[in-house]
């Protein structure tokens, strides 16, 4: 494994959000390690088996990516000649991803980058409208709507699901538009169903490079403002602007 690899992981795991929080480092397969840290997760597949679990701070794991190759060993990283002995505990039973009341909805990634980019541009960052600062996810039939707005402007993203599924409206937490997801393949979104009185729990898996990235989140509990209702629906007389012109005055 070359270090290249390492320094992917830890600048995913370094951008969670969770400054003081040290690194989980444990088997997740026959041969794979998993790498979590907060809500993100990375799993190594086919790369050696980590007999165990330990955890790493940031630093330390950088500091391992320096070396060009790097080999796992049931004791942790060997590094050249030199082998790093992480400590050690028996390691927990990995939770499955999947439940029986899980939804799962393919995105294709492509279509999913480019919604981000425009989504991006409309999302409120006022922190006391807390539905302002969300997108509202609606799928019917694989149909997907998604909906960005900070009241000044609108944004309306649809697209077609790989697999078509039924979601009723949810709201994802602004964070979501700043994922680094993947612009090849399909994006994962596990959702599974609220329990009484809480929130929607889902998570967003895509993989790069024989790297599966996951990031957990909670949909956030508000009501979405009414965006239908400032849709104009008759579209005459219709004003069209050069794109010089806009660009002159933005």
């Amino acid at each position: 494994m070359h270090g290249k690899t390492l320094n992917k992981i830890a600048r995913f795991l370094r951008s969670s959000g969770y400054r003081e929080e040290s690194i989980r480092v444990r088997q997740c397969d026959a041969r794979g390690i998993e790498f979590t840290r907060g809500d993100r997760t990375v799993r190594l597949l086919r790369q050696g088996k980590f007999d165990g679990e330990c955890t790493l701070t940031v630093r330390q794991l950088r500091d391992i990516a320096r070396n060009a190759n790097i080999e796992i060993t049931p004791d942790g990283f060997k590094v050249g000649q030199a082998e790093i002995v992480l400590r050690k505990r028996e390691a927990e039973r990995v939770v499955p991803l999947l439940s029986p009341s899980t939804n799962v909805v393919l995105f294709p990634s492509i279509e999913l980058h480019k919604a981000i980019k425009i989504l991006k541009a409309c999302i409120s960052h006022d922190e006391l409208r807390v539905a302002m600062c969300s997108v509202s996810l609606k799928i019917n039939k694989g149909e997907v709507e998604m909906v960005a707005t900070d009241l000044h402007k609108l944004a309306v993203c649809r697209m077609q699901a790989v697999n078509p599924v039924t979601i009723p409206q949810i709201l994802l937490p602004g964070k979501w538009v700043k994922l680094p997801f993947c612009k090849t393949g399909t994006t994962h979104c596990f959702l599974s169903e609220p329990a009484q009185g809480k929130s929607h729990e889902m998570v967003w898996q895509w993989i790069e490079d024989a790297l599966v990235y996951e990031v957990k989140m909670t949909a956030i509990d508000a009501k979405y403002v009414d965006f239908d209702a400032v849709i104009q629906k008759d579209t005459t007389p219709i004003l069209r602007i050069p794109r010089v012109v806009i660009a002159m005055l933005i």
